[in-house]
Formats: C-alpha cells, structure tokens, sequence
C-alpha cells in the first residue's frame, strides 16, 4: 500500500513484525509531469496532496490512476485547466482542488464520475456554464463550487441530485 502525503511516499510492509514504513519517493513535483507517471500507481487509491505550496498543473495521464478513490489536491497553487481525462476516475467518491489558481472550463466529463459523493472546487477561477452533466452525480452529497468565475443560470439537472445537501453558489454571474 502507499500513502502519499507532503511529498513523501511510504511504502507500508506488512511482512515485517508490527508495521514497518519503509521511505519510497522523496520528492513528487507536479510541475514537471514527466517526472511523475501515474501509470507506475495503477493501484493507488488515495492521493492526498493538499496544502504543499505545489504549482504547475494538473497532468492528463492523471486518468492512469483507475482506482483511485480520493483525489485531494486543495490549498496549493495549481494552475492550468482541470484536464477531461478527470473522468476516466470512475472509481472516486472525493475530488478536491479547491484553493488553487485553476480556470478554464469544467470539464463535461465530470458526469462519468458515478461514483462521487464529494466534489470541492471552491477558491479557483473556473469560468464558463457549469455543466448539465454535473446532474449525472447520482450519490453526490456535497457541491462547492463558490469562488469561481462561473456564469450562466442553475443547471436543471442539479435537481436530479437527491443526497445534495445545500450548495452555495456565491460569485454566479447570471
């Protein structure tokens, strides 16, 4: 199993007599998305990066990381668009990058995300519609998406989501 936390991989190794972290990456830039394959993870399952004054932006080959479960990216200065390859984690129920510089568009791919329960994305400067296909996020309990650039009205389908608690959608150009 790996845990990825404050650029420090450990890798946990349950043959050892009580547990043993055993150090495995000592540095993971996200600026230099070479330096980085997620296809080396494919069984990672939460990647937990927030708050670690990280820059540069999100790589498209992060939809390598087919199991993964929380992706949590918050609280650092990631700029750049959220790339469409986004949806291709089917397998996740937290996404956050909230707290960044990311614009652009929301991606539409983001409805392929069935199994989300927590989408933040407050504190960026996403712009454009917010997609329809959000209201494709059947188990989805929890949408920010305040302070964002985003305009246009309510999607509609939002409606469809029925474990929505209430969203706050402060800075809407409507």
């Amino acid at each position: 199993m790996l845990l990825f936390h404050s650029f420090l991989c450990y890798s946990l190794n349950p043959r050892q007599q009580g547990f043993q972290w055993e150090p495995w990456v000592k540095k993971l830039s996200i600026e230099q998305s070479n330096s980085l394959r997620f296809s080396s993870f494919p069984n990672l399952i939460e990647l937990i990066l927030h708050n670690n004054s990280l820059y540069g932006f999100i790589p498209s080959h992060i939809g390598n990381l087919s199991n993964l479960n929380k992706l949590d990216l918050s609280f650092n200065s990631i700029s750049g668009n959220i790339p469409p390859e986004v949806g291709k984690l089917v397998s996740l129920y937290l996404l956050d990058f909230s707290d960044n510089n990311l614009g652009g568009v929301l991606p539409v791919s983001i409805g392929n995300l069935s199994n989300l329960s927590f989408l933040y994305l407050y504190g960026n400067e996403l712009s454009g519609f917010i997609p329809r296909e959000i209201g494709m996020l059947e188990h989805l309990s929890t949408l920010q998406l305040l302070k964002n650039n985003f305009e246009g009205t309510i999607p509609a389908s939002i409606g469809n989501l029925r474990s929505l608690s209430p969203v706050y959608f402060c800075h809407l150009i409507i």
